[in-house]
């Protein structure tokens, strides 16, 4: 990890599979972000003073995916605009965002809408809310897929197997920003098929919570916020949890338990 000695963490994630560690802290005045096996961001509070240093042997590839994508996500959060781990889509101009542990299927679930259900590509794995004439809308950050390679296969993909996740691109990405109607919490269960439940209250503020992208983790105003933003959001649009196999056979029947909730008007107020 790239760091120097006057870094004090202030908290850690390390990834259960072992693939490795994301740490936040503060360096004198500055915020500091460290990946492992990607690099470094260090930032003024205020996003004003921002250096961005990748390990050396980081690809150009994997170099702009983590500028676009998590370092991007953190100087976000600095301006008080709220980013998701989550994957999203857009169906009939509406968008339906993903969210879920890591392994719950945010990927997946956006390429199978896309490649299987017409749905358009807005964000594979972090997607960027904005509030739009008092509407919430979903930025348009990805046009493809990062998926294992027997979700690729799955979709009629030749076998690669050359690294832990490939890029497929997407038949169809927004160009736009588009309307944010639903967010869809993703969990696995030994159901025959997908089960949808509306979440509410603690339990939707707790989903939006663990998803929620943050840099700053060690003040009260910024927590209290944070928590406003989540409340918003929470009250703006409806939050379901749907339930499904892990198998990638049924994968087409949650796409349809998708359009569903689309269609069945839980996918807008």
């Amino acid at each position: 990890m790239i760091a120097g000695p006057d870094v004090a963490w202030v908290r850690e994630w390390r990834r259960p599979d072992g693939g490795g560690c994301f740490r936040l802290g503060r360096e004198g005045q500055k915020l500091i972000a460290d990946w492992e096996g990607c690099g470094t961001l260090r930032a003024s509070p205020t996003g004003d003073d921002v250096e961005v240093t990748p390990r050396a042997d980081l690809t150009p590839t994997d170099a702009d995916k983590w500028s676009r994508g998590p370092v991007r996500a953190l100087l976000r959060h600095l301006e008080g605009r709220p980013t998701l781990h989550a994957s999203a889509v857009a169906i009939d101009d509406r968008a339906m965002l993903f969210l879920g542990d890591s392994g719950a299927g945010k990927s997946t679930m956006a390429a199978f809408c896309c490649l299987k259900g017409g749905a358009s590509l807005l964000a594979d794995d972090l997607a960027e809310i904005e509030v739009v004439d008092g509407n919430l809308r979903v930025n348009p950050t990805d046009d493809g897929h990062w998926l294992r390679d027997d979700t690729a296969i799955a979709l009629g993909r030749p076998r690669r197997c050359d690294a832990a996740k490939e890029r497929v691109a997407a038949p169809r990405a927004s160009p736009e920003p588009v309307r944010l109607a639903a967010i869809v919490a993703l969990t696995f269960a030994e159901v025959e098929r997908p089960t949808v439940s509306p979440v509410r209250g603690e339990e939707a503020f707790a989903v939006l919570n663990a998803g929620y992208v943050r840099f700053i983790v060690d003040d009260a105003q910024v927590h209290l916020r944070d928590l406003e933003i989540m409340s918003m959001i929470a009250a703006a649009v409806p939050v379901v949890r749907l339930a499904r196999s892990r198998s990638l056979a049924a994968v087409e029947l949650t796409v349809a338990a998708v359009r569903d909730i689309h269609h069945a008007g839980l996918g807008g107020r």
